[in-house]
């Protein structure tokens, strides 16, 4: 299964470690694309969570070069 359509099957929001995870990349990273809009996400509390669908179309415009 590609990691788009793991995503788009998820419930659940995700942490900044699972989103690093499904992106390939390091949390830091996610929350700088947090903090600058790039990626949007939602803040409980003091916590980042980011819908797995929005994650989804961020890695798809990221690997179809838009």
């Amino acid at each position: 299964m590609s990691i788009v359509l793991e995503l788009r099957s998820i419930r659940s929001l995700l942490t900044v470690r699972q989103t690093a995870t499904f992106m390939g990349t390091c949390m830091v990273t996610v929350r700088r694309y947090a903090a600058s809009g790039k990626l949007v996400s939602v803040r409980m509390g003091n916590r980042l969570r980011f819908d797995p669908a929005v994650v989804a179309a961020f890695i798809e415009s990221r690997v179809s070069g838009s």
